[in-house]
């Protein structure tokens, strides 16, 4: 297993490294670093080795796979995604069925400019 870690500005990398395995390319954004100081080095922290061994089965099981840092308000629309699941029980796959009309304007205005 090899683990990319970066910042999601482009900046430093946490480490180079990209989870082989089976399935999916996926790259996975925390708005804290816990989680991914947890996946570089989990001997300094012991209290979380029930999360961190979750983490790396499910890693393992990716084709590639990306881990970074990334500030909530470049990310807007998946924060929001995610609380609608946590809190408000939407549990619909947005992959499989698309962003929630409530959110259409937001992804709308947070696609990227077309190539030229």
């Amino acid at each position: 297993m090899e683990e990319v870690l970066s910042n999601g500005a482009g900046g430093e990398d946490y480490g180079e490294d990209t989870f082989m395995g089976f399935g999916s390319k996926v790259i996975i954004a925390f708005d804290d670093t816990t989680l991914i100081n947890v996946i570089l080095r989990p001997q300094a922290w012991p209290n979380f080795r029930k999360q961190y061994v979750q983490i790396v089965e499910r890693l393992k099981k990716l084709e590639w796979g990306r881990v970074m840092k990334e500030d909530r308000s470049t990310n807007t629309g998946a924060f929001l995604i995610a609380q609608s699941v946590i809190k408000g029980g939407y549990y619909q796959s947005y992959v499989a069925e698309g962003p929630p009309f409530w959110l259409c304007d937001l992804f709308e205005s947070e696609e990227a400019p077309p190539c030229v």
